[in-house]
């Protein structure tokens, strides 16, 4: 398959067809979406497989829209900085580096030990300084750090 595609219907009548040991089940489409559904699915008969799933349906009863997630790369780097904290194994990076002490039980010094290394009082600053590109600013730190990280994670496995 070359892309994912998917279909929303109402799954109307099931059919027992002993002679083929099958059933045969009814997914009523709309009229203007049914060029959609024959391209998505092909026509009948003309072999091919295709798998079903039930849509999550919100309060109106109404299908709910999948949302596609942003890479974490186009993050915002704060929002970059808040999901790593809480990444046990940032957490590990950050002990194993000496960032942090195995002996703090903070709860926060992950996000405590961000904030220092960034230069910053709150992760939300992350970035919002006047210059990326400056080793002094703190989207610059925040981006050596985490691809730090990256290299660390994948020299361990």
């Amino acid at each position: 398959m070359s892309a994912p595609a998917a279909i929303s219907g109402e799954f109307t009548t099931i059919k027992h067809v002993p002679s083929r040991k099958v059933y045969q089940l009814v997914i009523e489409v709309a009229e203007e979406a049914a060029q959609h559904a024959f391209d998505t699915l092909g026509m009948p008969g003309h072999g091919g497989h295709i798998a079903l799933a039930r849509l999550v349906e919100n309060a109106r009863g109404k299908p709910e829209q999948v949302k596609e997630r942003t890479p974490f790369t186009n993050l915002p780097l704060a929002q970059q900085a808040a999901m790593r904290c809480q990444e046990p194994e940032f957490e590990r990076f950050l002990a194993e580096t000496g960032r942090i002490s195995e002996l703090d039980q903070n709860q926060d010094r992950v996000a405590i030990a961000v904030r220092r290394l960034c230069g910053v009082t709150s992760r939300s600053d992350i970035g919002k300084g006047p210059s990326d590109r400056s080793p002094q600013d703190s989207g610059f730190k925040w981006r050596a750090l985490d691809a730090e990280y990256y290299a660390w994670q994948r020299g361990r496995r």
